[in-house]
């Protein structure tokens, strides 16, 4: 079965001099074609499948804004809206959805949601981070009611996925694993050890000190990701990947290359 994936750029959703923008995609766009993947049709998201996730007033109060009070600053990460937002919000769900899907049908074995806005760190109750809605944790959702009854989150973007652990505290069905940058001041402020106590074993955070590089995120692969699989036994396993530890991202200095990258993603 062949490797498939969505594509959803969200050429729009844009505001001056902010690090999460459009051109992040550009260079990756010319080189899709010679990837031996399969490109999907993305639909976006019903507002029923992100309820599943977020408050529902949550979800009316960001269409709101982003129809009449655009463009503007939502929070201070800062995470920006602009007109085309909330169906931006939408598509970039349904991206991840429709890769979801796909394997759920057994019509491949991995895929691979290329899409923006980001998500990692909205929370059931409220978008931040640049994040609008919790793609990934909308995917594990969907996942759940399908039958999946062991599904596995590991994310190692620069930042705590903390939108993610919220969204699955409580539910023993997921495991979640965020490995990230952690110093005082870096945002969210969030994914310390012991931050989950009563999910010990099905949350785990790996705070990284700043210049980490490879060799560190070799050994969370091999002694921390390995035996986290292991012991929990997923039947489905989401990774939410940030490229913000590489070492050329203007905010982190985490030092990931991009064979340390390559690593992970063969890990």
């Amino acid at each position: 079965m062949p490797t498939v994936y969505t594509y959803v750029p969200s050429p729009n959703h844009v505001y001056p001099d902010h690090p999460e923008r459009p051109g992040r995609f550009d260079v990756l766009k010319r080189r899709l074609d010679s990837f031996p993947a399969k490109l999907m049709e993305t639909t976006p998201a019903t507002q029923e499948e992100v309820t599943r996730v977020h408050n529902s007033k949550l979800v009316a109060a960001l269409e709101r804004v982003c129809r009449e009070d655009t463009p503007g600053i939502i929070d201070y990460a800062p995470t920006y809206v602009t007109q085309s937002s909330f169906d931006d919000a939408l598509l970039a769900a349904g991206g991840v959805l429709a890769c979801t899907n796909a394997v759920l049908r057994g019509e491949a074995n991995n895929a691979f949601a290329i899409v923006r806005p980001p998500g990692h760190h909205a929370e059931p109750n409220r978008a931040m981070g640049f994040c609008l809605f919790n793609n990934v944790a909308i995917g594990a959702r969907v996942a759940l009611e399908h039958g999946m009854e062991r599904v596995m989150i590991i994310d190692y973007d620069a930042h705590h996925g903390n939108g993610t652990q919220a969204a699955f505290l409580n539910e023993e069905r997921v495991a979640f694993l965020s490995a990230h940058q952690f110093q005082p001041g870096f945002y969210p402020g969030t994914g310390a050890m012991n931050e989950a106590p009563h999910a010990k074993k099905r949350i785990v955070n790996v705070p990284l000190p700043a210049r980490a590089g490879d060799t560190v995120y070799e050994h969370v692969a091999d002694r921390i990701f390995k035996p986290f699989v292991e012991s929990f036994k997923p039947q489905m396993i989401f990774i939410s990947v940030g490229f913000d530890a590489h070492w050329n991202d203007p905010i982190t200095t985490l030092g990931l290359s991009s064979a340390g990258y390559f690593m992970l993603a063969e890990k």
